[in-house]
């Protein structure tokens, strides 16, 4: 074959191209993921205002607590929480002091993606593992965002890496480091990092290159190393006096083992206090919010791993103890077939596991498993590709192009007009076409098949990186949020943003007096909305799924030391709220209800001025029966 001189593959002109091309993709993803941080403001107020705590206070950074005064926690340990923390502190409480780390992590986890192809295959099928990583829209957003999904996605990917790394050279601190990486991920979301744990101990005690002892070693030393790097935390946090930690949210006995062994259990089994429950379904990812987000990876995933199967069985298909010797894969190093198939199983097995999710399911859990489809992907294009047989490997390439192109048009269809896009991936599939058929060129029909699996999602993840993304659920792909984060307007009751709070009651509170605490809230995710616009310190009354345990004894004792002020009914309230309401002076602040804990309900129908009724005297509380939720 001919080529140009400047295009000739010399050795050094090949390492330029492939220097060249890491640059790109480095540069990409910095860009997709760390330019434009302040669209999203401070992101979800809820560990917004758990990073600001944790800023202002080592105490309450190490409890992970939501207030200035340490009184309750979040629901999830501090690992990511630490990390803005420490970005806040060098740069300020911002939208790219707090979001600065995520965006990172998820640069991370895009070179993650090219070195764990590169290790099988070559740095250009890397590179390209890459570019169909960073055209995920979901992963877009929460890398821009201060949920802890975020790092739980890199830390997943670096695990499946220690573990794919394994398969090719058994090495007993390969898995050592993979079980530091578990424990981050736990102490990152609790039981959520260790989802694809079981997917990837099945494939490495099938297909490991050892003894069944080393084999057996190796993932207890797993199992040692997991739990002590993520068990230091949960024995430190239980030793700690109660008084003098946080309460732990989303337990009902403030220990921080239930918090660990039933949260995640809860939701997966249906039982999550107070939120909805769905039941569970099979293809729970080809859903509204799921289709455009992760439809196309795993379709494509699929498509890519039933094409290599297939090749498998009709090659083998009359040979069965050579069909068991390849499945066992023991007889010879593991190959690529080995580490393909061990990353599609375990990125599918998490989004099966999402799927069955029957309380507060939020679409973003099933993040981590994109990463790890994109690497699985390319490396089953790897083996079409490597196919001995040019009939097969261009049957094979033209059946998924057209199955590709077809399943994105529809989607497309589902949210907007398909006309442009349909025409775009007819463009797409003639060039294919032609490549493959009539010009007999494999890497155009190659190129033409990348283009059409990155079409879709790569506009999806254009659009996430455009909108604004704020609230407890973001939404990526067309569904995304239009409104900027500081536009949204006030509304009674409703503290979801730190914008919704009026600038009549932020006065109010910030000149609330020298209290312990200037407002008490019935919800800790509106508490931390009031706590970053106004900088007070605030009192949440209730967790995530449940009302702490003497809570209401404790504010009476507050109210009687007054060490707070006013109290802010928010959600739909419970027996503390009633007694408020019952008891202090009720006045409006624009059209937020406002309670004066300092004043009595019936003060102004007192026969006297309070001028005339000499000093002041304690406050007298009714008494009420003790009640708990």
């Amino acid at each position: 074959m001919r080529h140009w001189w400047w295009w000739r593959p010399t050795p050094s002109r090949s390492r330029a191209l492939d220097l060249g091309a890491c640059l790109g993709l480095a540069v990409l993803s910095f860009v997709a993921y760390c330019v434009g941080l302040e669209r999203n403001g401070l992101g979800n107020p809820f560990y917004a205002a758990a990073v600001q705590s944790g800023a202002h206070n080592v105490h309450n950074a190490f409890f992970a607590a939501i207030n200035f005064g340490g009184t309750m926690s979040v629901d999830k340990p501090p690992l990511s929480l630490w990390l803005m923390e420490v970005s806040v502190r060098i740069f300020g409480l911002s939208a790219f002091g707090e979001l600065l780390p995520n965006a990172l992590a998820g640069v991370a986890t895009t070179a993650v993606v090219v070195l764990m192809v590169r290790e099988w295959t070559s740095l250009r099928w890397g590179l390209i593992a890459g570019l169909l990583s960073l055209a995920s829209p979901m992963a877009n957003v929460m890398f821009r965002f201060n949920n802890p999904e975020a790092l739980l996605t890199l830390l997943s990917a670096g695990t499946v890496w220690c573990f794919s790394s394994a398969l090719r050279r058994p090495a007993a601190w390969k898995l050592a480091g993979a079980g530091v990486l578990i424990a981050a991920a736990v102490l990152t979301k609790l039981l959520a990092g260790i989802v694809i744990v079981p997917a990837l101990i099945v494939a490495y005690a099938v297909w490991a290159p050892t003894s069944r002892m080393a084999r057996l070693r190796h993932l207890v030393l797993l199992g040692v190393a997991s739990i002590i790097c993520a068990g230091w935390y949960f024995v430190a946090v239980a030793l700690t006096p109660a008084s003098e930690r946080p309460w732990i949210d989303g337990t009902t006995d403030n220990n921080p083992f239930s918090l660990l062994f039933s949260s995640n259990v809860s939701r997966l089994a249906g039982q999550a206090a107070k939120h909805s429950v769905s039941p569970p379904e099979l293809f729970r990812m080809f859903h509204h919010e799921e289709l455009a987000n992760y439809g196309p990876i795993i379709v494509l995933a699929v498509l890519t791993t039933v094409a290599v199967a297939s090749t498998v069985w009709l090659a083998h298909r009359h040979e069965p103890r050579r069909l068991i010797t390849l499945v066992r894969g023991r007889s010879r190093p593991a190959g690529v077939a080995t580490a393909a198939a061990l990353m599609n199983g375990s990125a599918l097995w998490v989004c099966l596991v999402m799927s069955y999710i029957q309380a507060s399911y939020h679409s973003y859990y099933a993040v981590v498993s994109t990463p790890i489809l994109s690497a699985g992907t390319v490396l089953n294009l790897v083996l079409i590709w490597r196919h001995p047989s040019s009939v097969v490997r261009v049957r094979l390439m033209l059946a998924i192009l057209l199955v590709t192109a077809a399943f994105d048009v529809w989607v497309w269809s589902r949210f907007s007009n398909g006309l442009v896009f349909g025409l775009v991936m007819a463009v797409a599939c003639a060039v294919g076409l032609l490549g493959l058929i009539m010009l007999r060129r494999p890497r155009a029909g190659l190129a033409a098949l990348l283009v059409v699996a990155i079409a879709l999602p790569g506009f999806y993840t254009w659009t996430s990186w455009h909108d604004h993304h704020v609230g407890g659920s973001p939404l990526g792909g067309p569904l995304g949020d239009q409104t900027p984060w500081d536009q949204y307007p006030s509304h009674p009751n409703n503290f979801n943003q730190p914008s919704r709070v009026s600038p009549e009651l932020r006065q109010l509170l910030q000149n609330a007096g020298p209290y312990q605490y200037a407002v008490a809230l019935q919800k800790d995710e509106a508490a931390g909305s009031i706590q970053l616009a106004t900088g007070v310190s605030v009192l949440p009354l209730t967790g995530w799924s449940a009302i702490p345990n003497g809570m209401f004894d404790e504010l009476r004792r507050l109210i009687r030391a007054r060490a707070v002020r006013y109290f802010l009914p928010t959600g739909s309230g419970n027996h503390m709220t009633t007694w408020v309401k019952t008891h202090f002076l009720r006045f409006m602040v624009g059209d937020q209800v406002v309670y004066d804990l300092t004043v009595p309900a019936n003060w102004f129908r007192r026969p006297h001025h309070r001028a005339h009724q000499g000093p002041r005297r304690r406050l007298s509380l009714p008494r009420i029966p003790h009640r708990l939720a």
